[in-house]
């Protein structure tokens, strides 16, 4: 782990930070918004992070 101590690096990687988190949820947003349009399209229940319908995400079994 990186430490800043002068306070406009600390600033910096704050924001950094924060920008980083918004996208990620912005993310799971899209994610979700998606799989409700296949879920309603498809009458089926597929999810998926990575927009491939029907490749589950994970090992699984294996």
């Amino acid at each position: 782990m990186t430490t800043a101590h002068d306070p406009m690096q600390k600033e910096m990687a704050r924001e950094k930070k924060e920008e980083r988190k918004h996208e990620a949820e912005y993310e799971k947003q899209a994610a979700k918004e998606h799989n409700a349009a296949q879920k309603q399209a498809t009458g089926t229940h597929s999810y998926t992070t990575t927009n491939v319908t029907g490749h589950r995400t994970g090992t699984g079994g294996i």
